[in-house]
């Protein structure tokens, strides 16, 4: 089941005035396969992700957004009970893809900010040498074929900040 024009629309404005849905709709363009649902904590840490500079997503704040989504007929919203966590269960069709395209326009506005920032915009330059940014150190990562990743990590990262970050990329699979 495709979006319908109304449905796009409300996405897009919701996108425009709400960082916490532009970041969660940057996440969804990026997935290639549909899940049933997702908890709002599991969005909740991809809005941190997607979210590049100002205030940090807030549990309350991915709450709206769900809510929304459910006003905007593209899921249920479910209240944790019974040992289930609080979750959008998406519609029957909808293409999680669609609803992170939908909001595209107002996120890739974000190249923008990237670079007001002074943070190159990711290249698909296959340049293995790293670049020095304000004490980070830029490190290309192959993910898969054809899906190169820039990963920024302080110069003195240590091996328990390393730690750390392995264990929140690993949060981050939706499987």
């Amino acid at each position: 089941m495709a979006l319908t024009k109304k449905q796009q629309q409300l996405i897009f404005d919701l996108a425009g005035d709400n960082p916490v849905a532009r970041a969660i709709c940057s996440c969804l363009q990026g997935r290639e396969r549909n899940w049933s649902n997702h908890s709002a904590e599991k969005l909740l840490s991809f809005a941190h992700m997607h979210t590049p500079d100002g205030e940090p997503p807030t549990y309350q704040g991915v709450l709206e957004v769900l809510k929304k989504f459910d006003e905007f007929e593209l899921g249920s919203f479910k209240v944790g009970r019974k040992g289930k966590k609080t979750r959008i269960e998406w519609a029957e069709g909808i293409s999680l893809k669609e609803i992170g395209l939908a909001g595209r326009s107002i996120t890739e506005e974000l190249d923008d900010e990237y670079e007001a920032a002074g943070i190159p915009k990711p290249s698909s330059s296959t340049n293995s040498t790293p670049t020095t940014l304000k004490g980070l150190v830029q490190h290309q990562y192959k993910l898969r074929p054809g899906l190169e990743l820039p990963i920024y990590v302080p110069e003195d990262l240590s091996p328990v900040e390393a730690r750390r970050l392995a264990a929140f990329v690993g949060s981050l699979s939706m499987e």
